[in-house]
């Protein structure tokens, strides 16, 4: 069975940063343009992330798990890099633009360094051409059986619904394990994907358009912890500019 969680990751903020005094260039590993670098930044996307209610090292903005003072950040991608790292998994276009990856058909998956309940975060903009699209984030393990968990937002004309799906799209209709209705915010706003597994083991998605409040879903099926060695992204009908990928754990 895959192991996993995801979660979804901020766009990043300007080139420069201009004010009465100073006019800051942004580099490339301060990612969300605050004067903090990636590398010290108690969130890497997000501006104005002082709030650290659980003292954990993780902002509050960016915290998969508030309140729990165990989290730390394992991984964080601005794709600023070439993207030699990812590769198409099957059919895609995609290409690296301007610190992001930006995804038009199909899916595109990189490796990462084999984690135990991690929480994977990316935010992105999506767009969608049409009344009916949707993209999402997967995680699977290839060491084990290499099926994919994918949180995924389904874009409708009356409003958009999270999604959890297991099983891969290329082997079959994969199976829904949990939806949620109308996500918060609207589309146009940047989005925000969450996959985590709990304390108690159990995979949760959440999703949100902007700083509206998370909606999620969760599935009680595992009873261990999960581990994860690949990140993939999808869209279906619609486009993916993608700002950022972050891998937490609590552990």
């Amino acid at each position: 069975m895959a192991r996993w969680g995801i979660a979804l990751v901020a766009l990043a903020g300007c080139d420069v940063v201009f004010n009465a005094d100073h006019v800051y260039e942004c580099p490339l590993d301060d990612d969300d343009c605050d004067e903090l670098r990636d590398r010290v930044d108690p969130c890497p996307a997000d501006p104005g992330d002082d709030a650290d209610e659980d003292r954990d090292g993780v902002g509050d903005e960016c915290d998969p798990n508030v309140g729990v003072p165990n989290d730390s950040l394992l991984e964080f991608e601005s794709f600023t890099e070439s993207g030699n790292a990812w590769t198409a998994r099957g059919e895609a276009t995609w290409e690296m633009d301007r610190s992001a990856l930006v995804l038009g058909v199909g899916a595109v998956e990189r490796m990462v360094p084999a984690n135990i309940q991690p929480t994977v975060e990316v935010v992105f903009d999506a767009t969608f051409p049409t009344d009916v699209g949707s993209v999402g984030v997967f995680v699977a393990s290839k060491s084990s059986t290499g099926i994919p968990l994918e949180c995924r937002v389904e874009h409708h004309a009356d409003g958009d619904d999270l999604v959890m799906l297991v099983g891969d799209p290329a082997a079959g209709q994969p199976f829904e394990a949990g939806r949620a209705r109308q996500l918060p915010g609207k589309p146009g706003d940047r989005l925000r994907i969450y996959g985590s597994q709990l304390a108690n083991f159990d995979i949760r998605c959440r999703a949100r358009y902007g700083r509206n409040d998370t909606v999620s879903v969760d599935w009680v099926f595992f009873t261990a912890p999960a581990d994860l060695d690949t990140v993939g992204f999808r869209v279906d009908n619609a486009s993916a500019k993608y700002g950022s990928l972050a891998i937490y754990t609590t552990q």
